[in-house]
């Protein structure tokens, strides 16, 4: 998987605010969340409707182990888009980049003892 964002908050050294990096990963885990749209309405006979208006579609993601100077960047890359900024997701190399936002926060976790890690985070796709 590789992501391409650009650095907005907590830049590692070296690195300044708005340079474009890449990040070239392996997954572990990745889990599709389907979440209704949908809206209820009480009319004054007590009936009830409900309409699906759409599914918005979040995927879970962990990363396998990242260690050494990647640590760092994966960190920056989860600081500069936690605010909701777009980032593009080329998920294998037969698909066109597409462009999503973190939502519902994110995780790291460490690996033995060593200074490995591996992150979760959930990701949207940014409709236009």
């Amino acid at each position: 998987m590789i992501i391409q964002y650009t650095s907005k908050r907590e830049p590692i050294p070296g690195r300044q605010i708005g340079d474009v990096d890449q990040l070239t990963f392996g997954l572990t885990r990745s889990d599709i969340i389907r979440k209704p749209n949908a809206s209820t309405h009480r009319a004054l006979n007590g009936k009830v409707t409900t309409r699906l208006h759409s599914y918005v579609t979040n995927i879970r993601l962990t990363t396998g182990i990242i260690k050494g100077d990647d640590v760092l960047l994966f960190r920056e890359f989860l600081a500069s888009c936690a605010g909701g900024e777009i980032f593009t997701v080329l998920f294998d190399d037969d698909n066109e980049a597409e462009l999503y936002t973190l939502v519902n926060g994110q995780s790291e976790s460490r690996v033995g003892n060593q200074e490995w890690f591996k992150f979760s985070f959930e990701i949207v796709k940014y409709e236009i």
